[in-house]
């Protein structure tokens, strides 16, 4: 059987005009998460009551199952038709490793309105990469490593990132790492269109410019936290890098505070989110954090080191599910990317000393290069990865910070270096 299998999609609905169309593999859309509106090897678009194409696919190794869904003008989309076909190559090809490491140590408290120096976030974008390209010597055809640090990271060099990556194959695996400070800023849709123009992320073009959207912020270290979009990076321009592009084995790690998110609270605590970086105790040992600060107001010492535990607590169990669709909406639309965040909306993100990295990267580290991750049968994987993160993050930092996953294709794992 060849790779590439043409598959004919036919729609029809007689009330609404069908405007494009979706394909899945494997869960994965091969278009990215946008609806493909145009005719295939064509520019003209699709906006007829019936229709009928045949596209051309790329087949994964091993199972495959194609689903095609259809798209009307008011957004709706059709139920999902199907069909399964396991290919098997003539001759066996090593995936290759795509290794991007984004990593921010040197900020200025005054020029950037208040965000400090960090002192491993660099460090932590380096070594993973190191990590992943010594263990994937086995598994591995060749692995590709582009790392951007402190002054490199800008708005357009990030965009460089999507050509490096758009090299890849369906069954290349490709890991998108980011580290140092992140905010979350009120920003109107019409000051994110004159900063970012065409290179916007596409569902901003459509909405209306007096809009207002709660966006998230990887800052640059010429940013300022009072005009993130003038320098900063929004998160879904960082996303967008790998949407739609070849490679069907993508996972993004960022290793930043979800600073900004508001929290119903008991009535006697108080909340301050701070800019100023936080020192607190862990372990013993000094943490410095990486974005937001918690303050109990007019109790002793024990009484408040016990009230900052209980308000991470109920809040990560309260609105854990909440910030799943509202921190990560494009992933809740699914684009094939497993998305790992280090810390929820009301925790910090956490660097030690006693690591040597942030917290997060020292356990995705220890999973990788001493095989604390690996499943059952010896390897480590998508989901045992994951899951090895999420418990041993939440207990390293005595529960002060606890990493979110957000909503991945539901039964989907795939082997990252094999036994």
């Amino acid at each position: 059987m060849n790779q590439i299998l043409e598959i004919n999609i036919k729609q029809t609905n007689k009330d609404k005009k069908i405007i494009g169309y979706k394909i899945f593999i494997n869960g994965v859309p091969i278009y990215g998460n946008y609806i493909k509106k145009t005719y295939p090897n064509s520019e003209d678009q699709i906006n007829t009551s019936e229709f009928e194409i045949v596209e051309s696919v790329t087949l994964s190794p091993g199972q495959n199952k194609i689903e095609t869904s259809a798209f009307t003008e008011d957004g709706i989309e059709s139920p999902r038709e199907s069909i399964s076909i396991t290919y098997t190559p003539p001759t066996h090809r090593k995936p290759n490793l795509y290794f991007v490491g984004i990593g921010i140590d040197d900020y200025n408290v005054s020029s950037t309105g208040g965000l400090d120096a960090l002192t491993y976030a660099v460090k932590d974008s380096k070594e993973l990469a190191t990590a992943f390209a010594s263990v994937g010597k086995k598994s591995f055809g060749k692995v590709y490593t582009k790392l951007l640090t402190d002054k490199e990271v800008s708005q357009e060099s990030i965009q460089t990132l999507r050509e490096f990556l758009s090299h890849s194959q369906v069954d290349d695996h490709v890991i998108l790492f980011l580290s140092g400070h992140g905010i979350r800023k009120d920003t109107k849709v019409q000051d994110l269109l004159i900063a970012f123009g065409d290179k916007i992320p596409e569902h901003y073009k459509l909405r209306d410019k007096s809009d207002i959207d709660d966006v998230y912020y990887y800052m640059t270290s010429n940013s300022h936290v009072d005009r993130p979009w003038e320098k900063a990076i929004p998160l879904d321009s960082i996303r967008n890098l790998v949407n739609g592009i070849p490679s069907r084995q993508k996972i993004m790690f960022v290793d930043t505070c979800q600073s900004g998110e508001k929290l119903d609270l008991d009535e006697q605590a108080i909340v301050s989110l701070s800019r100023n970086v936080e020192i607190r105790k862990t372990r013993g040992k000094k943490a410095q954090t990486r974005g937001i600060k918690l303050v109990t107001i007019g109790n002793s010492l024990e009484n408040q080191e016990n009230m900052e535990q209980h308000i991470f607590q109920s809040a990560v169990k309260a609105n854990a599910q909440k910030e799943m669709s509202e921190l990560f909406p494009e992933l809740r639309r699914g684009t094939g990317t497993i998305e790992i965040s280090a810390a929820t909306g009301v925790q910090s993100a956490l660097e030690s000393s006693e690591w040597k990295n942030g917290a997060f990267t020292y356990v995705i580290k220890e999973a990788i290069l001493k095989g604390k991750a690996k499943d059952k049968n010896g390897n480590i994987t998508a989901q045992s990865l994951r899951s090895y993160v999420l418990d041993e993050v939440e207990r390293l930092t005595d529960g002060q910070q606890t990493p979110m996953v957000t909503r991945d294709i539901a039964g989907r794992d795939f082997v990252i270096f094999g036994k």
